[in-house]
């Protein structure tokens, strides 16, 4: 996770897809923690993708979702941003679409 982070600071066109982060981490704590130092550093650049189920995982996507809007760590703005609004800028898409698939 460092260094996708370094990497992402360091190019201004490079996002991250976390929809496989769980492969990585495996606690409630590291969770909350790692998306936190994602959203303290670069909050308009996380994705939430669907290139799943790539790797066999500990949870569906569904489930993940639900993890990831369950986060204590991560304001309900960071939540909209990582699971759309940042997809809406990149893609140049309409906002109220994507709010409305979310």
């Amino acid at each position: 996770c460092d260094t996708t982070l370094e990497t992402v600071k360091q190019r201004a066109n490079i996002f991250f897809d976390i929809s496989t982060f769980q492969r990585f981490i495996t606690t409630e704590k590291e969770l909350n923690d790692q998306f936190r130092v994602f959203c303290d550093h670069c909050p308009d650049r996380i994705l939430f993708g669907t290139d799943f189920p790539m790797f066999l995982l500990s949870a569906t996507q569904k489930q993940l979702v639900h993890k990831i809007a369950d986060l204590t760590s991560i304001t309900s703005a960071e939540k909209d941003a990582v699971f759309y609004k940042n997809a809406t800028h990149v893609l140049n898409l309409d906002e109220s679409v994507m709010r409305a698939i979310y």
